[in-house]
């Protein structure tokens, strides 16, 4: 059985719709305005994220041999860039 063949396909559909970064406000600078250390955390060959990591300069944790879904295709990896950023935030900050 595949991962994810008992999905059902309207609430997946009702999922996108409500979680679409179309639809969520821009908080880039609210973020920025916190003083609190963050990272932008994306697989490294998420070509799209990565990309807007580098258009707005964005601390990034890349998960290397991963893309999109990074914490399943390397959790290792993902686990190791969250623990880095904990114990030295300040790396992360571009």
């Amino acid at each position: 059985m595949t991962l994810r063949s008992s999905n059902d396909a309207a609430a997946v559909a009702d999922m996108l719709e409500a979680t679409s970064l179309g639809r969520q406000p821009w908080l880039l600078d609210a973020v920025r305005h916190t003083g609190l250390p963050f990272g932008y955390l994306c697989g490294a060959q998420d070509q799209k994220f990565q990309a807007i990591a580098q258009t707005y300069r964005l601390p990034l944790l890349s998960v290397m041999h991963a893309g999109h879904n990074a914490h399943r295709a390397n959790p290792v990896g993902y686990a190791q860039q969250i623990r880095t950023f904990i114990t030295s935030p300040d790396a992360a900050q571009a």
